[in-house]
């Protein structure tokens, strides 16, 4: 069993306290509902990691072997787990706890019970329960360009011998993953993995854009407008005086749509570039000499 930061799940810290814990729960399992998020793998996956994380934490006996496990935790769970299945086997069995007290059976109970925990812990191999089989999925990907990604789009995905058109909402992002309702021949789970192709003008980060803005020298130095690219076309932006190379500068809501969140939108992040003017005439080094003397 793979070790999970929870608190890292929540963003909380080790010393939060129980009411943060729950509140930080309530608004991240909110936004991540599968009702508000369908066929959404990744918002699937989060949303149990959260329910995870909040069973543990939420609860002052769990949380106080978690902290002490720290990245043992998970292979402390796993021991736990067949330690419960071993005792109610056994209890099925005819088996009572108390003759855990008595004889043969005391060793042959604890020799099963160290035998689980010796193959979770130290061998780190499967058990043959089934208990971690996961279910079978068969991946299809699919390319959008950068401009669908924004306006979002539609694709006919072919599963076998059906035909059925996806989807997919503004914002979704590179690598996201959706789960159709179909099943594929050999009765798995078919999930669409959607590639989104590179932009010449922005590079994404979550919601964000980012892009580079050249400007002269003299504009840099003078103030003036810019032309900047945003998702909706070129627009003029104002920039001051003395604008330094590599100033960054953010216009609000010009960024990508957040999935499934309408009406909401990142924000666009432009890096000044100052170009240095080139082929001077002898006037202008002229200039630029007595500019130095200053």
């Amino acid at each position: 069993m793979q070790y999970k930061d929870y608190y890292k799940i929540l963003g909380l810290s080790k010393n939060a306290s129980a009411d943060e814990i729950k509140k930080r729960y309530r608004e991240l399992a909110k936004k991540y509902h599968p009702d508000r998020n369908p066929n959404d793998i990744l918002a699937e996956k989060r949303f149990k990691d959260l329910n995870e994380a909040h069973d543990i934490l939420s609860d002052p006996t769990k949380r106080a072997q978690y902290d002490l496990m720290g990245k043992n935790w998970g292979s402390y769970r796993k021991f736990a787990e067949q330690a419960k299945q071993t005792y109610q086997q056994k209890k099925e069995e005819g088996f009572e706890f108390k003759d855990l007290f008595t004889g043969d059976r005391m060793k042959d109970a604890f020799k099963n019970v160290v035998d689980f925990g010796r193959e979770t812990i130290f061998k780190n191999e499967p058990t043959k329960t089934g208990i971690n089989k996961k279910p079978k999925t068969k991946e299809i990907k699919t390319t959008i360009s950068f401009e669908e990604a924004y306006t979002g789009t539609t694709r006919v995905i072919t599963v076998d011998t059906n035909r059925i058109r996806l989807k997919l909402k503004e914002g979704i992002a590179d690598g996201q993953k959706l789960k159709l309702g179909a099943k594929g021949e050999k009765n798995e789970d078919i999930v669409v993995v959607v590639e989104v192709e590179e932009s010449k003008d922005f590079t994404r980060e979550n919601d964000d854009l980012h892009t580079t803005a050249i400007v002269s020298l003299y504009d840099a130095i003078l103030g003036g407008k810019i032309s900047v690219p945003t998702m909706k076309g070129k627009i003029l932006f104002p920039i001051a005086p003395e604008t330094a190379n590599g100033k960054v500068f953010r216009i609000k809501g010009k960024g990508m749509p957040v999935y499934n969140q309408a009406g909401k939108f990142g924000d666009l992040y432009i890096k000044i570039e100052v170009e240095l003017p080139k082929n001077l005439s002898a006037k202008e080094k002229e200039l630029f000499e007595q500019l130095s003397k200053l």
